[in-house]
């Protein structure tokens, strides 16, 4: 049981990269934008987390200074894809490729330093001294209840229970009728593929500072194109 109750801690602990990718994913593709730059921007969000916890000792500014980074790079790719409407599959592939080098280049400093500080997990009261469920369900950090309990219950919420979540899938599913409404497609799009680049960064910062907590050239593996997938579950 207790073999058992440890994998499962590890499948939460490892799936909260790729979920929060995943959810940044999922809010550029609801406001018509295909975002095949998660790889690249997970790198950096990695690198920028780690670099900036060495840098402060402050795994929270760390994480803080990735969603900084995702969000400033997702607007450059959101100008490019929605502003001037380049082709969305090609500039994703380029981001790809220029995250990714950017972060082994910038991050070679850091490489295979560990992190000084790291998010550990919450001791919560009762519930992570129970047998078995405890491990396995109440011994995790803080950002893994918020990326699988409080983020996926609050987008559902603003998709799927608000005028704005309305306003926010018919940009994605029918732009032409959504401007006939007077929804501002184009502030939609460029507002929510930067918040969802913002996210896949902070999904590199999360590997680095909760998961394997050292920064390494090549880190994501693959991640974001992982995460690239499930958004149409939704």
């Amino acid at each position: 049981m207790e073999i058992l109750a440890g994998l499962i801690q590890t499948a939460f602990l490892a799936g909260g990269v790729l979920a929060l990718a995943a959810l940044g994913e999922v809010l550029a593709e609801r406001v018509g934008v295909v975002n095949l730059g998660v790889e690249g921007l997970m790198g950096l969000g990695a690198m920028t987390g780690i670099a900036t916890v060495i840098s402060t000792g402050s795994p929270v500014l760390g994480f803080a200074a990735a969603l900084a980074v995702g969000f400033a790079v997702g607007m450059v790719f959101a100008t490019a894809t929605v502003v001037i409407r380049a082709n969305q599959v090609l500039c994703g592939l380029a981001l790809t490729l220029i995250g990714t080098g950017m972060a082994s280049t910038l991050g070679k400093p850091f490489a295979g330093t560990p992190a000084p500080a790291t998010f550990r997990p919450l001791d919560i009261p009762v519930l992570s001294d129970l047998p078995f469920f405890g491990r396995a369900f109440f011994q995790h950090n803080v950002l893994v209840y918020v990326i699988f309990l409080i983020l996926p219950l609050f987008l559902h919420w603003l998709m799927f229970r608000t005028r704005h979540g309305l306003n926010m899938r018919a940009v994605g599913e029918n732009p032409a009728a959504a401007d006939a409404a007077g929804i501002p497609v184009m502030a939609f799009r460029f507002w929510y593929t930067a918040a969802g680049s913002a996210m896949a960064a902070g999904a590199g910062a999360y590997l680095t500072l909760a998961f394997v907590t050292s920064w390494t050239d090549g880190a994501v593996a693959g991640r974001g194109w992982i995460a690239v997938a499930p958004w149409a579950s939704w």
